[in-house]
């Protein structure tokens, strides 16, 4: 039996698109969904198996750091984090995610980069972050920071 990694990547190519081109991201976002079935051991395994195929989809290291983060594994977070702000940097919530991982690894003034970020993306595009706490938390690391 294929893996959810693995069949993704034949559905794929089904529909015509080679490793390292850019997918639909509504595909993305399902197979996202389809992570969500299988146990927490698992999903990082096929994460990791669409983005070597695909390493150019912001949304596969987004989801990846989310994984990761949910673990506290917050040195990997930040990387896969960086890796997604790299491929969409006007995205909001990988800037707030971003952030987040770095406060966690105390690192304020980039984490305080990213937050800021994160409300000037937000201004112009949807995100799922409350801009209210982030910028309580922005306003405590810059106090902090005097």
């Amino acid at each position: 039996m294929k893996t959810l990694a693995n069949l993704f990547v034949v559905l794929l190519s089904i529909q015509g698109v080679r490793a390292g081109e850019p997918i639909h991201l509504g595909f993305v976002e399902h197979a996202n969904r389809q992570l969500t079935q299988l146990p927490l051991s698992e999903r990082e395994s096929h994460l990791r198996t669409m983005i070597a195929e695909f390493p150019g989809e912001a949304a596969l290291h987004f989801r990846l750091g989310n994984l990761l983060a949910e673990q506290r594994r917050w040195p990997e977070a930040r990387f896969a984090y960086a890796q997604a702000n790299q491929l969409d940097p006007g995205h909001p919530d990988i800037h707030y995610n971003l952030a987040i991982a770095l406060d966690h690894l105390e690192q304020f003034a980039d984490a305080s980069r990213h937050y800021r970020a994160a409300l000037d993306a937000a201004a112009r595009s949807q995100h799922r972050f409350r801009a209210a706490p982030l910028q309580q938390r922005l306003h405590k690391l810059e106090a902090y920071r005097q």
